[in-house]
């Protein structure tokens, strides 16, 4: 696979390491919903709120690392912080992302036993899960209708769908048969074109 390519920003608008820092900080601090959560909530901060990268940035991020081993969502923050401010954005990125649920884990690891059977707990976690699947329900109709914008696109994602759902078809397979559906798709309809041209 090829080097990420990095975003081409003014030295005015490339974020300072700390103002990185800090927004991954606060990401990781709510990254609840797993890959969908974290596109809702890096959509919204990144994209939106300071411009630092566009939405389609961001999809890509999804695409391309689902052809790598491990753990999603830090390496779609490894490759946001890459195209941000290099191999240092990439340490910044990662470390502040990783910060608050490690030392949330930690902390619930301490209190597990003693809070673990509260009624209330449970209670909250059930909420909790309702509102998770909420947003990534929000997120995944927001990103479809941006980014699925022809007849070819929307076959390609019922097949996915149908194809994870169905038979569990490993998702990196998935990835890689859709794009080079894709690249035979637009050889075809290249040739296909001059050829009208012509008539």
């Amino acid at each position: 696979m090829t080097q990420p390519r990095r975003t081409t920003l003014p030295n005015q608008s490339r974020p300072r390491l700390r103002e990185m820092g800090r927004a991954f900080l606060a990401i990781g601090a709510l990254a609840f919903g797993g890959q969908s959560g974290l596109l809702a909530l890096l959509n919204r901060d990144l994209a939106e709120r300071r411009g630092w990268l566009g939405e389609k940035d961001i999809t890509e991020a999804f695409t391309y690392v689902q052809l790598l081993p491990g753990a999603v969502v830090v390496q779609v923050v490894a490759y946001l912080g890459w195209k941000l401010r290099g191999a240092r954005g990439v340490i910044v990125a990662t470390v502040a992302f990783l910060l608050p649920s490690l030392l949330t884990m930690l902390a619930l690891g301490v209190a597990y036993q003693r809070i673990a059977s509260l009624a209330g707990v449970r209670a909250a976690l059930n909420g909790l899960t309702a509102a998770v699947v909420g947003l990534i329900a929000v997120a995944t109709w927001k990103q479809g209708r941006k980014t699925i914008t022809g007849n070819f696109a929307l076959l390609a994602a019922v097949a996915a769908c149908a194809a994870s759902l169905q038979w569990h078809v490993n998702p990196a397979l998935l990835v890689v048969t859709a794009g080079l559906l894709s690249v035979a798709r637009e050889a075809f309809t290249g040739k296909r074109k001059p050829e009208a041209t012509r008539s």
